[in-house]
């Protein structure tokens, strides 16, 4: 009866002044302490995820994106009001070197804030000269530009060569000049893995984009013109017959364990049948679109780096060797362009809205993973946020985006 008399008194005073005592000495922090500091880094996760849209929507690629699908997965957008989105841009512009700025594409997002002011029975600023005082939307030859200054440490410049001005004194052999150019769309990949813009963990599409160049550096060694789009072709090919097989071995075998089998009817069947083809039709497309908007910026800022190593600073022209060299990347970039233009307007505006979201979200994880890696964020917290990020990201590898936008 003693010693349990003891035991409890202990627990029952220590248990509830320990935490108060702690508190005083300031060897805890409190829970409405670490909710403030908590709610601090959630507002630096949105502005960092405000910034990286636009700074998106600078490129011509992501203009014809659907705001409110990204709106709709992206959590730091809904929230968002047209002084939130005004002050983020002035901001940026503000910050930004004027030789390094592009103004951003803002039509879509303005509009959606426009429809839910409206909804919302809220008076929405129709003033929008500050807009056009940014100053004229980003060209597809100013995104070349940009993405050779952002890529610069990926990249061999060859200042070091030639005359000192970036510009060899003599025209290397064709082949050789195929070479250096085949490194530069390696380099381009790479910088796009780098930022998000081609997800590893999104099938195949690193892989065989990469690839495709080791089938192109083969047939270059025996001076065969750039053919990498057929090889990357042909390899998504290859993945996808043997991704399908795998799936419809798993398929039987699972459904061979199983001691119950499940009976469906003509029309059932019909319409799994339909759902199933409409799915892989759209996973389809979405890898095309996403294949061919990566092959073709990456042979663009190949082209332009390209020309900055061969011709320098002094606006030489390309001597008839490396002329070669750049026709062909425009013929590849030709056949991936007609591969885009082939399908439906709607679709790729889905498939583009769905990169953009895999973008910020394998941003927002990288941001919240230096927060903890840093100390700032405790490994359950930072944790927390990383479980959300992959849901939302499985989702979207899972989703039928076409089914979705036609029932939004």
């Amino acid at each position: 009866g003693m010693v349990g008399g003891v035991a409890f008194m202990t627990l029952v005073i220590n248990g509830t002044t320990s935490g108060p005592f702690l508190r005083y000495l300031g060897l805890a922090d409190t829970s409405e302490n670490r909710k403030r500091i908590v709610s601090g880094y959630k507002r630096s996760i949105h502005t960092k995820a405000l910034n990286g849209l636009i700074q998106l929507l600078t490129y011509p690629r992501f203009h014809p994106i659907d705001f409110k699908f990204v709106a709709e997965h992206i959590s730091d957008f809904q929230e968002l009001t047209y002084e939130k989105l005004k002050e983020a841009v002035l901001k940026t512009k503000e910050e930004t070197p004027s030789s390094e700025y592009s103004a951003p594409y803002l039509d879509n997002i303005i509009e959606y804030l426009k429809e839910k002011a409206l909804e919302n029975g809220e008076i929405f600023d129709d003033d929008l000269s500050w807009i056009t005082d940014l100053g004229p939307i980003t060209s597809a030859q100013d995104h070349n530009k940009r993405m050779e200054s952002e890529n610069a440490t990926t990249a061999t410049t060859g200042e070091e060569e030639g005359d000192g001005d970036g510009a060899p004194n003599d025209s290397l052999p064709t082949h050789d000049l195929r070479l250096v150019f085949i490194d530069l769309v390696r380099s381009a990949y790479n910088f796009q893995i780098e930022k998000g813009y081609l997800d590893g963990r999104d099938g195949f599409l690193p892989l065989v984009l990469l690839q495709s160049l080791d089938f192109a550096m083969d047939h270059a060694h025996q001076d065969i013109p750039l053919d990498d789009w057929k090889a990357a072709q042909l390899m998504n090919k290859g993945f996808h017959v043997v991704q399908k097989r795998l799936k419809h071995f798993c398929r039987r075998f699972f459904s061979s364990l199983s001691p119950m089998k499940k009976k469906h009817s003509r029309s059932t069947m019909m319409t799994i049948h339909r759902s199933s083809a409409s799915t892989n039709d759209f996973i389809r497309i979405k890898s095309d679109v996403h294949r061919a908007v990566c092959f073709i910026d990456a042979h663009k800022w190949a082209q332009t780096q390209f020309a900055k190593e061969f011709c320098g600073s002094r606006g030489i022209e390309f001597l008839q060797a490396e002329q070669v060299i750049v026709n062909e990347s425009q013929g590849e970039v030709e056949k991936a362009a007609a591969v885009l233009a082939k399908h439906n307007k709607d679709d790729v505006e889905i498939v583009l809205s769905h990169l953009v979201c895999m973008i910020l979200l394998n941003k927002r994880a990288s941001f919240i993973e230096s927060f903890a890696q840093k100390g700032l964020m405790k490994e359950q917290e930072a944790s927390e946020y990383i479980e959300e990020v992959e849901g939302i990201m499985e989702e979207l590898r899972t989703t039928n985006m076409r089914e979705h936008k036609r029932q939004g």
